[in-house]
């Protein structure tokens, strides 16, 4: 049997109860703290099983995926403030 696999899931239930408890008792700081400390036993729990190249290969694509919307709504932005500063223009010279 696997019991540093079987501990580090013990701990993950664990941990993600404790941020929930945190979170439904208004106590955001600590249920931060406990998602993350979730977070790093789900990599840990993974490395155990030797998936740790899946995760990082889903990790890339999630970044690149907000690299992407933060992108997009950054040129939309931008596009949109050139509207407004155009039709402001437009607005004085009449």
């Amino acid at each position: 049997m696997n019991y540093p696999a079987v501990i580090l899931l013990i701990l993950l239930f664990v941990s993600n109860a404790m941020a929930l408890d945190f979170l439904y008792n208004d106590k955001a700081k600590f249920s931060g703290i406990f998602n993350i400390l979730s977070l790093c036993l789900a990599v840990a729990l993974a490395y155990t099983f030797n998936q740790i190249k899946s995760i990082m290969i889903f990790l890339g694509v999630a970044v690149v995926i907000v690299i992407a919307i933060v992108l997009v709504r950054w040129l939309l932005r931008r596009k949109l403030e050139k509207k407004t500063k155009i039709k402001g223009e437009t607005d004085e010279n009449n």
